[in-house]
Parts: C-alpha cells; structure tokens; sequence
C-alpha cells in the first residue's frame, strides 16, 4: 500500500510540473523556426518518471499534463496539436524508460536518451506528415497551402512544389532535435538529483555523505519555482477564468511546498549531525 501511494505521489507530482511546463513556459524561435514551433520541455518530468517509476508513471504524466493543458487554457488547434504532442511523449517516454529499465546504470541512461531523441524526430515528422500539415491546411487555411507558406518564410525558396519536403527537413527535423536534445540533456543532469531528493523526503533521512545533493535540490528547486513563475508572469496565455487561476496556484504552491520540505529536512538533519 505505501508503495502504491509513494507511485501515486511522485506521479502527481512530475504530473504538475510537467503540466505547467507546458502552459506557460514555452517560447518561439521565429528567425529560425516558423513562429508557431515553440521550444518548452515539459517532457522532461515525463521522462524522469519513467526512469524513477517505470513506463506507466512516465506515460501517466503525458497524459495528465496534456488533460490538464485543455481544461485550464483550452486548444488553440481543435485538439490536433495536443495529441501530435501526446503522442509524441508517450513515444519518447516508452523507448527512454524501457531501455533504461533494461540497463539501469549511467550508460544505460545515455543510449535511453539518445534513441529516444531520435523517436522524437521520427514520430514529430510522421505526425506532421500525416496529421498536422493536412488537418491545418484544410481547416485553418481553408485549403490554401499559401497561409501555410506564408507563415514559413523564414525557410528559404518555399513555394507551393516544395513546402512539404522543405518544411519538414528545414522546419520540423532540425526543431524537433533540437528541443529532443535540450529536453535529454537537462534529463541526463538532473534526474540523480531528482531521484535523491524524493528519496530524502519518503524517508525523512539524510547521509552525511549526500548531504550536498539535498542543499543542491532545495535551491534548484527554488530557482525552477522562480523561473516558473516569471514564464507566466511573461506569458500571453494568462489563465481567464476563476477557476483557471485557482489550478494556477495550486499548481505553483505544490512546488513551492516540495521546496519548503525539502530544505526542512536538510536543516533538521545538519542541526542534528552538529
């Protein structure tokens, strides 16, 4: 039973984060990218709990964060975009957390991340291919394959007879790595940290001989709580109804409260290991 809900925790937990993420804090590369690509990593708390708590967990946290996205902020592309981004997570989730789950150890992590930046980009064109460039230009430009052109200009030599292949080597492929690798990087740094720091807070103890990882974890978290709050402070996607800013809040006061524990115990034990 404490096991269960130790799983259910942790992944309610990744869930938030992962889900406000995803919200707010997110940003284009219009020079480089068409202005609508935007590089966020909300996959990235997914990840981490596919390591720590197996695929399940992992697939879970895509799944509420994407439920969470439509009931706070709603769709701006008739729900397309939100299951492109579903899919693509749980894709990206299931190949990290298998591998890994297979070779649990530091190499086995690199090849668990690595393989599934390359899923990513995969799955990202197939989806683009297939689901999204179609659905949009018949829906949102009424079949005109000129206001997907136009929102592309940035890729040179467009026209109607390339945009496709164009768009989705120059745009999707290169965007798509990018984030991937970004999103696996913090990954690959973070998630040993990660797995201490709820480790220190289920057991409420504390080595001596990692007693710097749990200092390490209460500022890094403090500072993600701040970067946090700034993305929405900055975003144009503020929530617009009551009970949109009550999940708002109860979002950010759940990472601020994991802050406040985690430093509590860190205090307590080196009080009494003086």
């Amino acid at each position: 039973m404490k096991s269960k809900i130790s799983w259910i925790v942790k992944t309610a937990v990744l869930s938030a984060i992962s889900a406000i993420l995803y919200m707010f804090v997110k940003f284009p590369l219009p020079i480089i990218f068409p202005a609508f690509l935007d590089i966020q990593i909300s996959n990235l708390p997914a990840i981490i709990a596919g390591f720590l708590l197996g695929p399940g967990s992992g697939i879970m946290v895509i799944v509420i964060k994407t439920l969470l996205k439509i009931a706070m902020i709603g769709t701006s592309t008739s729900y397309v975009g939100e299951l492109a981004d579903l899919i693509i997570g749980v894709a990206v989730v299931l190949t990290a957390s298998l591998i890994y789950k297979k070779n649990h150890s530091k190499k086995g992590a690199v090849l668990a991340l690595s393989l599934s930046s390359l899923i990513w980009v995969v799955v990202a064109i197939l989806i683009n291919w297939l689901i999204l460039i179609p659905f949009y230009i018949k829906f949102f430009f009424n079949g005109n394959v000129q206001g997907l052109i136009s929102m592309c200009a940035m890729i040179p030599n467009i026209n109607e007879s390339n945009y496709l292949i164009l768009y989705l080597l120059v745009g999707v492929l290169p965007f798509n790595a990018l984030l991937s690798i970004i999103c696996n990087v913090v990954t690959f740094l973070v998630y040993k940290r990660t797995h201490f720091m709820f480790i220190e807070i289920e057991e409420k103890t504390l080595k001596d001989s990692k007693s710097h990882n749990m200092l390490v974890v209460g500022i890094s978290l403090i500072l993600l709580n701040v970067l946090l709050i700034i993305g929405v402070a900055s975003s144009s996607k503020w929530p617009q109804v009551w009970y949109e800013w009550i999940g708002l809040f109860l979002i950010l006061l759940l990472g601020l409260v994991l802050t406040i524990i985690d430093l509590v115990i860190f205090i307590k034990r080196k009080k009494t290991t003086k």
